[in-house]
């Protein structure tokens, strides 16, 4: 028997950010805390931010990492056994106003002193899928059903690498984690602008998750994902430690 799998993802990658490693020098937070999080609840951690104040909750390392360098999940690397189950709360104030993309480069700095974060990026050629139009063309937004999706179609991309690689499970209220290293995902659509998208991605024992995928971008959306090769640029995570104190 079908039934409708409702997923609600809140997205927050804006535009792409150099990956260099944050000098001591840069900008920094007045005052920043990092403590453990209470509630150990398996989410990609929320992010909320006014101008020069960042508040994140229930977030991984590795989460910390794709907010502050806006990397997609697939292209980070390494880190600690902890580094994608263990979770942190962070609250963050600057001395003055901050847009978003200042504190996140606020945030690398955060991430050097606490926990002691050293990367490197990496371009290499691997394989991904591309996102592109299929045949009759786009059909874009959808707005058939309770997945849910805000922003640019390379950022769209970026989380179909991640919802590729979660097991289809028949409970749509589990939380499931990642297994393995997701596939990357190009947009090689053509098509710029903002999208809000909804999507109805229905459960099919007889399907894994790139095929139920498939579907529902060919038929919701009139977009296909085809399996290629290209350069990509990795995030790797050399060292890093549980946080010093605050």
């Amino acid at each position: 028997m079908r039934r409708v799998l409702a997923v609600l993802v809140w997205v927050c990658f804006v535009g792409g950010a150099a990956l260099d490693q944050p000098a001591l020098a840069q900008p920094a937070f007045d005052v920043a805390s990092v403590r453990p999080s209470k509630a150990n609840i398996g989410h990609d951690g929320a992010v909320s931010s006014d101008p020069g104040r960042l508040t994140i909750r229930n977030a991984t390392l590795k989460r910390l990492v794709n907010e502050a360098y806006q990397v997609p999940y697939s292209q980070i690397n390494g880190g600690p056994k902890w580094f994608d189950t263990q979770e942190f709360d962070l609250d963050a104030k600057a001395d003055g106003p901050a847009t978003l993309p200042e504190m996140r480069t606020m945030l690398r700095k955060v991430l050097v002193e606490r926990f002691g974060l050293v990367v490197r990026s990496e371009t290499q050629e691997q394989k991904v899928y591309a996102l592109t139009v299929a045949k009759g063309g786009p059909k874009l937004p959808g707005t058939a059903g309770t997945w849910r999706f805000q922003g640019d179609l390379a950022h769209f991309a970026g989380v179909l690498a991640m919802q590729l690689a979660i097991p289809v499970v028949e409970d749509p209220t589990r939380v499931s984690r990642v297994s393995g290293r997701p596939v990357p995902v190009v947009d090689r659509t053509g098509i710029a602008g903002e999208f809000h998208i909804q999507l109805e991605i229905r459960l099919d024992p007889a399907l894994d998750a790139f095929t139920m995928w498939q579907r529902a971008l060919q038929d919701q959306l009139g977009l296909r994902l085809e399996a290629t090769r290209a350069p990509v640029e990795a995030l790797f995570v050399e060292q890093a430690s549980m946080p010093t104190g605050n």
